[in-house]
């Protein structure tokens, strides 16, 4: 049965559009059985141009319909269905992840400024850099020019004070060796020796808020700072750790740049059976504590590009190291704040997060 029916619309095929015309004609209260319908007579011609304009709208009409279907809808009209279930399509991006800048104190990178790898893959700044040891990633400092005298060599990071109390003998290496156990192990930030006379104070995570200031027989060598970096190209290109480190222009007071972590994959544009699954996944996300749920609910988090999530039923530790009664979430692309805040919202109340 063709048009509108209980199990869906079937539009008429041409060849039935053609019967019907030529039914319609040699009806008797048309023209009767005798009237020429043949394809060759004049009426056959015209029925030809009626029945393809006829056609169209039969096409228009079960396009209409298939729109209205998520696992047919294509291009737009999906995109208009995903965001009647709060979904856009996710579009296509670079890698990104953050590139350190290491110079003078108060160098400026400008925003698009291009870096490098080995494989000439380029990637650009999202924004502007100053480098400022009171918000930087990592300071190296080295000590001025020793005298055979007892003097206190002072770093102050982050509100915590450290001296080394020289003795006359000591060489500058005696001191960084010095400042370096009097720091010692700490939770926030490291100290370092990149060489015998210099030593390196940087943040554990990459952030830039570490501040730092110096006594004045130790000199600020560097600073080094922390920038968005995104690929110029879309798409999954990959950047290892330490690979982006060739400026393509030099810059005044710049030394160097690197990526301290690997680049986050980009993508290309969702195709249309991903943005469906998407959809799929959203409806399962009720909102409760199940592994479907929030697998669904860190899928939809933005940023995201996938998730798995597994869980512990047992009692005691399992083979990965989970804790009994737990789940685990791993997840591609997205920021940690996000995905935790995520994973929190999402899990069974009452319990207590690991």
């Amino acid at each position: 049965m063709t048009g509108v029916s209980p199990t869906g619309f079937q539009p008429k095929t041409f060849e039935d559009i053609l019967t019907d015309l030529n039914e319609d004609a040699q009806l008797p209260e048309n023209y009767g059985d005798k009237f020429p319908v043949t394809p060759d007579s004049a009426f056959g011609i015209l029925a030809n141009i009626f029945g393809a304009a006829l056609k169209d709208q039969w096409d228009l009409s079960a396009n209409t319909v298939d729109q209205q279907n998520r696992d047919k809808a294509e291009g737009k009209y999906l995109n208009d269905l995903a965001a009647l279930v709060g979904l856009t399509r996710l579009l296509a991006a670079g890698s990104t992840g953050f590139l350190a800048f290491t110079g003078s104190q108060s160098s400026v990178i400008p925003a698009q400024t291009p870096v490098k790898d080995s494989a000439e893959n380029l990637v650009l700044t999202q924004s502007v850099l100053t480098l400022n040891r009171s918000l930087c990633y990592a300071s190296t400092f080295s000590v001025n020019s020793r005298t055979p005298s007892v003097q206190d060599y002072t770093l102050i990071i982050e509100g915590d004070s450290f001296t080394y109390t020289s003795a006359a003998a000591d060489t500058q290496e005696d001191v960084i060796n010095g400042l370096i156990s009097a720091i010692g192990s700490q939770v926030r930030y490291v100290a370092s020796k990149p060489t015998d006379t210099t030593i390196k104070v940087q943040y554990v995570t990459t952030n830039n808020v570490l501040t730092t200031t110096n006594s004045d027989n130790i000199t600020l060598d560097s600073v080094t700072s922390l920038v968005q970096g995104t690929s110029v190209v879309t798409g999954a290109t990959v950047f290892a750790q330490n690979t982006l480190k060739n400026l393509v222009q030099g810059i005044t007071g710049i030394i160097s740049v690197t990526n301290p972590e690997d680049f986050t994959l980009g993508r290309e544009e969702e195709t249309d059976p991903e943005l469906r699954q998407r959809m799929s996944e959203r409806e399962q996300n009720t909102g409760t504590a199940t592994i479907p749920a929030i697998q669904a609910s860190v899928t939809n988090t933005v940023g995201v590009v996938s998730s798995y999530a597994v869980e512990n039923t047992t009692f005691s530790v399992d083979a990965d190291g989970r804790p009994p009664k737990s789940y685990e979430v791993y997840v591609e692309g997205g920021t940690d704040n996000n995905i935790a805040q995520t994973i929190l919202d999402t899990k069974p109340a009452g319990m207590e997060d690991y």
